[in-house]
């Protein structure tokens, strides 16, 4: 199992949809199964074992609100004294932090997303020591507001047990707004214009960012910080995820981290068939209508390995599934017009899609060419006999085939316009004209076709399937 995980890791990375950014006011986990039996190989829908709106939001929720009211603690201190320019120095700071207000997500490679979200009204209140005096003796307070947009890096796994990480945490203050003087001082000042350009400079300088961020991460006093405090609510998470029994035999095979939530999909490993099985019969038909030999007819059963391909993280939209190709048919004459058959080496035991082909010609016949109905000739077309050929489970015997002529017509100007218009032919089953003269069974699934020469040639045709039916 660890060895297929391992071969899945580039599956799981080459679907993965780098989607545009979606703004939510909570981040859910969603985790996606695909029960599949090749005994029902089209019963593949996928399940949905796990689904929570706010799995990843309320991680983080819990988190921020810890990491923020440290560094509130941990911040005002770091720039006591500090000379935010042209000789102002901050004292007596408080940092006002709030809630997550929204979040938005992206995914942004093969294995990370990008988890985005902000705080609204964060606000920096400070007195500032001016080099020249103050009116009325107090030096002036301002308050700036603004709002801080964190962003953390959310690392996936193809471990059912560590599905989810937190990794690299950065953080930015945006929309500074104009300070507010706090006091009489910070209106009257002469130089408040310059106090109020220097405190925004700083609020929204690289410095105050950086020491921000290394308090809310823990660095500066070695506290707990941010990204931990994370990933300690994600291995929450795994915890669960790790308890659920159906991801330990099934394989990673996409991530989509779009809309309002992350969400994993896991389907079962492709099976390879038991090729033991077999399909025999007899095919039989007119020599006075089409003229060849059983060496013309080819027979192969198509087996699905696995179910559809998830494709969308909203569990709508499937790609095709995955097949092998079986089967190798031999055959013996059993008289004039007839013959027995026998394809080996068919999946034993689940559905065979069948593809059946046959080079017959037809013998004598007509063709026609029309503005109205369009170009018609005389075809052959192999059919079953009481059974339907689209899908077989082998062993099965017993099941017969005819070879008859009909007619095949390309499309006119009239009623019936359309590519491939079909005429009845003479025998059963209707015949679609496709390209090179093959003929296509459109009251069947399967992928049953002949070829068919052109009526110039039908002649020599006919007088060489002849010879060969012998």
């Amino acid at each position: 199992m660890r060895a297929r995980r391992l071969k899945s890791l580039l599956a799981f990375a080459s679907v993965l949809a780098i989607a545009s950014p979606a703004a939510a006011n909570t981040i859910g986990a969603r985790i996606y199964i695909q029960p599949w039996d090749p005994h029902t190989p089209t019963r593949d829908a996928v399940q949905a074992v796990y689904d929570d709106r706010a799995a990843i939001s309320g991680s983080i929720d819990g988190a921020w609100n810890t990491a923020r009211m440290k560094a509130e603690q941990v911040l005002p201190p770091l720039f006591a004294e500090y000379d935010i320019g042209d000789g102002f120095r901050l004292y007596d700071i408080n940092l006002t932090t709030n809630p997550i207000t929204g979040y938005t997500l992206r995914q942004t490679g093969p294995d990370t997303a990008r988890l985005e979200f902000t705080v609204s009204g964060t606000s920096l209140e400070a007195s500032i020591r001016t080099p020249g005096p103050a009116p009325n003796g107090l030096d002036p307070r301002f308050r700036v507001s603004a709002d801080l947009v964190v962003d953390v890096e959310i690392a996936f796994s193809t471990d059912p047990a560590h599905l989810l990480r937190a990794g690299k945490v950065n953080a930015v203050v945006k929309n500074v707004g104009i300070p507010e003087g706090r006091n009489d001082s910070a209106k009257v000042i002469a130089s408040a214009a310059q106090i109020a350009n220097d405190v925004v400079a700083f609020f929204s300088g690289t410095d105050f960012e950086q020491k921000l961020l290394n308090s809310i991460n823990g660095q500066d006093l070695g506290q707990q910080g941010l990204q931990p405090e994370i990933d300690s609510g994600l291995e929450t998470l795994n915890g669960g995820f790790a308890r659920m029994p159906q991801l330990a035999v099934l394989l990673p095979k996409a991530v989509w981290a779009d809309h309002d939530r992350v969400t994993f999909y896991f389907a079962p490993p492709p099976v390879a068939p038991t090729a033991t099985g077999a399909l025999s019969g007899a095919i039989t038909w007119d020599p006075g209508q089409v003229a060849g030999a059983c060496t013309q007819v080819a027979i192969t059963g198509a087996v699905q390995t696995g179910p559809r391909p998830l494709r969308t993280s909203d569990g709508s939209q499937y790609g095709a599934p995955p097949t092998v190709t079986l089967g190798a048919i031999t055959s013996f004459a059993t008289g004039a017009g007839s013959c027995a058959y026998r394809v080996d080496g068919l999946g034993l035991g689940v559905p065979n899609a069948l593809t059946v082909s046959s080079s017959f010609a037809p013998v004598g016949g007509f063709a026609t060419g029309s503005p109205y109905t369009g170009n018609a000739h005389s075809a052959a077309v192999i059919t079953p006999v009481g059974w339907d050929d689209a899908v077989i489970t082998p062993n099965a015997a017993n099941r017969n085939f005819t070879i008859m002529r009909g007619v095949a017509a390309g499309a006119g100007v009239g009623a019936r316009t359309s590519e491939g218009d079909l005429r009845r032919p003479i025998g059963p089953g209707d015949e679609k004209k496709t390209p090179g003269g093959a003929v296509e069974n459109t009251l069947k699934t399967q992928k049953s076709r002949v070829v068919s020469p052109a009526p110039a040639a039908a002649a020599a045709a006919a007088a060489a399937g002849k010879a060969g039916a012998h």
